[in-house]
């Protein structure tokens, strides 16, 4: 694997951390904003529930791919593998 590859396989990897402490920040601030009496504060926490489900379609999506590169990378590994010891 070029170091290029490597470098997106882990920026991804950081990328779904980040977006995982997104998520948990959020869900912090809905916490505190859930007030259904005052309408300005309660359009703030629907707000955040709707950037929310983004956040986390974006972290599924980037684990999915994460996941998706690790299968193709061990099977690639086992391969090489596999060959090497046929050739000796």
């Amino acid at each position: 694997m070029a170091s290029g590859a490597n470098l997106s396989f882990l920026s991804l990897i950081a990328a779904g951390f980040a977006l995982a402490s997104i998520w948990l920040g959020l869900n912090v601030a809905r916490f505190y904003t859930y007030d259904p009496e005052n309408a300005y504060t309660w359009a703030w926490h629907l707000g955040m529930a709707r950037v929310q489900t983004v956040v986390a379609y974006a972290l599924l999506l980037v684990v999915a791919l994460v996941a998706v590169w690790m299968i193709f990378l061990i099977i690639s590994w086992l391969n090489r593998r596999r060959h090497s010891l046929s050739s000796q």
